[in-house]
């Protein structure tokens, strides 16, 4: 398995789009693109997703500029699947840069609602306010600042969820980022998971009660996934987990192991990510 494993993530991954569907339909952007001689096919998981099977460099890409979609890959677009974000919640993004998801939540909401991306620098929530420009996203509040220490800007507030997609080794990711074989090691792991923990923490006293926490990564190991959980549950009694069958739909459930989203990059042919949803009791 390491073997076969090694071996995907030495190929070249198909370019996966994401539809903004507040502007077109996916069925309708694939027709757009085939007119262009594109060979565009739906993603298998993924409601929104496109994929790009031998595609033209990024810059050429039609229909980029006018943010007809966003390249996300197809296992990134079910976090917030997960999430299931609804038209008029309030809800948090908590390290939001570029902007995929926060874009996205977005969208799912209809435009309708508040979204606040959160994130360290303002050059960081440049991206993400760009991006919601070109995909017409209306709803979405930029704020600076650290997601593991309080956050003075938004004392008293408290929203109906709450995503905490972390920073990680990002091992889920080495198809398209082959150099983290050698820019990342153990040390980093043990470092990260700290990190994730203090995020987790932090961001919890935001939910309200009865409300969601989604805590998710794009890498595939137990000590930055289930260890970070395991171990906020075992300090956080006000919180359960639950799983994610319920808010996806049946073809995503043999995505679904121990009540976890996992995707792994070989077996199922897009980046290897970690989803846990978690519940604040009332």
């Amino acid at each position: 398995e390491t073997l076969n494993t090694c071996v995907f993530n030495n190929t070249i991954s198909p370019l996966t789009l994401r539809t903004t569907t507040l502007k077109l339909s996916r069925k309708e952007l694939i027709g757009k693109l085939g007119k262009k001689g594109l060979k565009a096919i739906p993603t298998s998981f993924s409601p929104e997703g496109i994929l790009l099977n031998d595609p033209p460099p990024v810059s050429e890409l039609p229909f980029l500029s006018e943010g007809l979609f966003i390249i996300q890959d197809e296992a990134s677009q079910l976090v917030t699947s997960v999430l299931d974000p609804k038209a008029g919640e309030r809800i948090l993004d908590a390290c939001a840069s570029p902007g995929g998801k926060t874009t996205h939540i977005a969208q799912r909401m209809e435009n309708k609602g508040e979204v606040y991306a959160l994130d360290l620098t303002r050059d960081k929530l440049a991206l993400v306010e760009e991006m919601c420009r070109r995909l017409g996203i209306k709803i979405v509040k930029t704020l600076k600042g650290d997601a593991t220490r309080s956050l003075p800007v938004l004392e008293g507030v408290t929203f109906d969820r709450v995503l905490a997609d972390v920073p990680c080794s990002g091992f889920g990711t080495l198809r398209k980022n082959p150099d983290l074989k050698w820019r990342k090691g153990e040390g980093d792991i043990r470092r990260l998971s700290e990190l994730q923990g203090a995020i987790l923490d932090n961001l919890s006293g935001f939910v309200k009660k009865g409300g969601v926490l989604v805590y998710s990564t794009c890498t595939v190991f137990r000590e930055e996934n289930e260890g970070v959980v395991e171990n906020f549950l075992n300090g956080h009694p006000e919180f359960r987990l639950e799983s994610v069958y319920g808010v996806l739909p049946e073809k995503c459930h043999p995505l679904v192991i121990d009540g976890y989203l996992k995707t792994f990059p070989p077996k199922d042919g897009m980046d290897g990510f970690f989803v846990a949803k978690l519940i604040k009791k009332d």
